[in-house]
């Protein structure tokens, strides 16, 4: 998954002004970081990732943020399913985590299959919740997909949708930012 990932966003345009993929990642580069890549996959929820989670979410708390997106596959290769006994017993905190974001799911790449759009369609979702809205994903999702009127337009409405769906995110974090700001003012104000 991370090696897909990381060759399609390695194709996206200047929009994206810093994209670092890695496995483990410097701590001082996570808490300095706008978003947060989460692979759901085997062995997750064990250290050292787990550390590293617990980390990222602990300065989030801290600064009254969410910058964790999620991304997980439901194929046996990595091993990742929601409930699993390691997401049962995880920390409290890493519980919350996951029951609290919506993760996206992984789309294996097939350019000449009947399910040549959803990598791009993945891709193009993964880049809204980053943040670098919606881009094009020419060369990343069909190439050589015919066109017609009917095609264009579920491709545009797909697009709208995401976009819709982006900014609602953010709007829900932004509102669970400001509710844990009034309930921390509230609760010294007593």
């Amino acid at each position: 998954m991370l090696s897909d990932l990381a060759a399609a966003l390695g194709q996206v345009p200047e929009r994206v002004e810093l994209l670092q993929l890695g496995q483990w990642p410097h701590r001082a580069d996570l808490q300095e970081a706008d978003r947060v890549l989460l692979l759901l996959t085997e062995g997750v929820l064990e250290q050292p990732s787990l550390g590293v989670l617990q980390d990222v979410i602990a300065w989030d708390a801290a600064r009254s943020q969410d910058r964790i997106v999620c991304i997980f596959s439901t194929g046996t290769a990595a091993g990742w399913s929601f409930g699993c006994e390691a997401q049962q017993q995880a920390p409290t905190d890493v519980q919350a985590c996951l029951n609290d974001h919506e993760a996206i799911c992984y789309r294996a790449r097939d350019d000449d299959g009947p399910n040549r759009h959803e990598f791009g369609a993945m891709i193009a979702q993964i880049l809204a919740k980053l943040g670098a809205g919606v881009l094009p994903v020419s060369g990343i999702a069909e190439t050589s997909a015919p066109s017609s009127p009917l095609r264009d337009e579920l491709a545009l409405l797909r697009r709208e949708k995401e976009e819709a769906l982006a900014r609602l995110a953010e709007q829900d974090a932004r509102v669970r930012r400001l509710e844990a700001r009034l309930a921390s003012f509230e609760g010294g104000a007593c």
